[in-house]
């Protein structure tokens, strides 16, 4: 269905109210954690209110007012593949690098991202400009790529190293670093025509490399745990120092104001500073212990650092103070319930209870009386609940969670889900912590307040489902063989094995009726069955993806959805005959959704992931009439949505004038895929549907394609992602 005691205590209320949701493009927005929670890489400075932070999946988030609002994109240019680093040369151009060759630039400040190609596929780490003309990019497979136009064309240069480089500096046109694996650090006096190694002799990974002058300089890296320092060089890079830190958490990112004024920031939320040139560094109170990637500052008092989950920390004091930007809980949460559309609770890791009474707009931390990992909730009406977890763990309230109490039967079982069918009756499975294995199913006919049930040797349950005050079933797996489900007609007092044959562990099960259910499982990719008989027997459906499902939640007969690793949401409108992979925001695991009707649903995941749609799931296409209306001030193609998609994708781009037009799609080895226009078409917006089949009419494979719009003055392309 469906850290420790004083973190839960003290964990914020969070408000979306810091967030720009009409920026968070996609049907699922962000409610935990704020503003969002993919691991951020990199940040610039723009100005002290404006700063552009890049990180997993595609990722893009930017603040013009000093990070109380944020403007939300996810899967950039189509891109969904992790963003490493961003470089700006003034307000306006800009470029990020990432994973896959990826380099994105803009000429407005970041509102519009087109893809450059960059002729490499190996990830790219670092990227930096000296102007709007001139820059470098390094990565993997000892990528070194320059650029003399402003990213049109990139060419590659020689590194000389066989190693990934995670870091790229430089002075001037000519004079520049880089360094990365192996300790190298390499440098150029010409551009980048020629590289000369300059070897460190002390550390073996250099995360980051600066300078302030052709002298002096700082790397920082590690030499295998505990060895994590920073070496400072005064002669250009020929010759290196150690400085000590007494940090035992590797250093991932540097920053120098001056030759005296540093900053180096890494794991476990370290923020170092000297104000000696590195002479002696001092700890500064970052505020979380979450993972750091990058630190900068625009002046000597105003700087900011980004790091995993998306946390986001700033200061206006040189780092004497650090204030967190973002809010909200990073524990895993496994289970959520909604009574209606205003009133829910989310469960999870070390005892983690939330609550909001607004939709989730805010979430409330709740005491839940136990450090256990909480794995399945349910109310029966505002007031009435129920959660249970490891170690028997069984808690109720019964004044919306203001207080819980314990209702723990003293077993040590790892009890993985509830189901109710009124305030009084209800049952619960799991199975025994040991290595033996075993299962039990325990019920109530008392609102919980005393448990009896049976155990079984054979059988480990994660799942149970039940319609009525006799049927119900409990899905998990037999010992050794593989899936299991059990049923009961008599309210529990007898349960008999339906099928114990199935390969996949069955990790979910949902009846909406004494007939009609669904099982969702792991092992097997993407297993999905369906049962229209009590579950006398079961029809695999095809669920699109070969990720582990984790959650199955339907609404009726027709409409339900389901959720698994990697981000997985899975939708279907006929019962499970056809799913469609629904576009998410991130690659978190999906622990559990809850929907209160065809449109509004939540669903909960690993490292604190809540998000909510209030469309089903499913990216809005608006009427633009009113729009279409007004020519177009510029040639432009717009990214596809929705994106990724299955079967089909909305392309739009507008004309300033009449003219010829050619609009195509490319594979990835760029070969023409299909031509969807092309000829002579009027000034105006435009919108045209690929139904993801090639120009003979057949169904292309899942993959990345380019989408490319030709005019006589113009070109443009958008990546586009088919997951069928």
């Amino acid at each position: 269905m469906k850290a420790d005691i004083k973190i839960i205590l003290i964990y914020l209320t969070v408000s979306l109210a810091a967030i720009d949701l009409f920026a968070q493009t996609n049907a699922w927005q962000w409610q935990n954690p704020l503003p969002q929670g993919n691991s951020l890489m990199d940040a610039f400075i723009l100005d002290p209110n404006t700063v552009i932070s890049v990180g997993n999946f595609g990722t893009i988030i930017k603040t013009t007012d000093g990070g109380v609002n944020w403007n939300i994109r996810h899967s950039v240019s189509g891109i969904s593949e992790g963003f490493s680093s961003i470089y700006f040369v003034d307000s306006s151009r800009g470029w990020i690098v990432g994973l896959n060759g990826n380099i994105l630039h803009t000429t407005d400040g970041g509102t519009d991202w087109e893809i450059q190609t960059s002729g490499v596929s190996s990830w790219l780490s670092s990227v930096f400009f000296i102007n709007e003309n001139i820059g470098w990019v390094v990565g993997g497979s000892s990528t070194i790529l320059k650029t003399t136009n402003g990213g049109i064309n990139w060419y590659p240069q020689n590194s000389g190293i066989p190693h990934t480089l995670r870091s790229v500096y430089f002075l001037d046109t000519m004079t520049g670093w880089a360094a990365g694996d192996g300790g190298h650090i390499l440098k150029t006096t010409d551009g980048g025509a020629t590289w000369n190694i300059l070897s460190n002799g002390i550390i073996d990974m250099v995360m980051s490399i600066s300078f302030v002058n052709s002298n002096i300089g700082w790397a920082i890296g590690s030499s295998g745990a505990p060895s994590y320092m920073i070496l400072k060089t005064t002669d250009g890079g020929l010759n290196w120092n150690i400085q000590k830190t007494g940090t035992g958490f590797m250093l991932t990112s540097s920053f120098f104001f001056d030759e005296n004024r540093g900053w180096v920031a890494g794991l476990n939320g370290q923020i170092l500073r000297t104000t000696d040139g590195g002479d002696n560094w001092y700890f500064q109170n970052s505020e979380t212990h979450e993972d750091l990637f990058s630190i900068s500052f625009i002046d000597s008092t105003k700087g900011w650092v980004v790091g995993r989950h998306g946390t986001v920390v700033k200061t206006s004091t040189g780092g004497t103070t650090w204030t967190i930007e973002s809010m909200g809980t990073t524990l895993t949460l496994k289970s959520t319930y909604f009574i209606n559309e205003n009133y829910g609770w989310v469960v999870g890791q070390a005892g983690m209870i939330l609550n909001t009474t607004d939709g989730g707009n805010t979430f409330q931390s709740q005491s839940s009386t136990t450090s256990s990992n909480l794995m399945s909730v349910e109310f029966a009406d505002v007031n009435t609940g129920w959660a249970v977890g490891e170690a028997g763990t069984i808690i109720k309230t019964t004044n919306g969670g203001s207080s819980w109490e314990q209702r723990s039967p003293g077993l040590s079982y790892i009890l993985r889900s509830i189901d109710f069918i009124d305030v009084n009756e209800g049952w619960v499975v799991g199975n025994f912590d040991s290595p033996i294995g075993g299962g039990i199913i325990l019920k109530t006919t008392d609102s919980g307040d005393t448990w009896q049930g049976q155990s079984f040797v054979q059988y480990g349950f994660n799942s149970i489902s039940v319609v009525n005050n006799n049927v119900g079933w409990a899905a998990g797996y037999e010992s050794m063989i593989g899936g299991a489900i059990l049923k009961t007609t008599d309210g529990g007092n007898n349960w008999f094995v339906q099928t114990n044959r199935i390969n996949a562990g069955l990790i979910a099960i949902y009846f909406v009726d004494e007939n009609i259910g669904w099982i969702v499982g792991e092992n097997v990719g993407g297993f999905i069955a369906k049962t229209t008989n009590g579950g006398m027997t079961w029809e695999q459906q095809s669920s699109g993806t070969s990720e582990s499902l984790n959650f199955v939640h339907f609404i009726d007969s027709n409409t339900g959805w389901v959720v698994g690793r990697e981000g997985t949401i899975l939708h279907t409108t006929d019962g499970g005959n056809s799913w469609n992979i629904q576009p998410n925001v991130t690659t978190h695991n999906m622990n559990s959704t809850f929907f209160i009707n065809d449109d509004v649903g939540w669903v909960v995941g690993d490292y604190g992931t809540i998000l909510k749609t209030t469309t089903g799931g499913i990216v809005q296409i608006h009427d633009e009439s009113p729009t279409s209306l007004t020519i177009p001030s510029k040639t432009a193609l717009d990214q596809n949505y929705p994106n990724p998609f299955n079967p089909k994708t909305v392309i739009r781009y507008q004309l300033p004038v009449a003219g010829d037009v050619e609009l195509s799609v490319y594979n990835i080895l760029g070969q023409k895929v299909r031509t969807l226009v092309k000829g002579r078409q009027s000034a105006g917006q435009h919108e045209v549907v690929w139904d993801g089949r090639d120009n003979a009419g057949r169904k292309v494979s899942s993959g990345v394609y380019v989408c490319q719009l030709k005019t006589e003055t113009f070109f443009s392309s958008r990546k586009m992602l088919l997951l069928r």
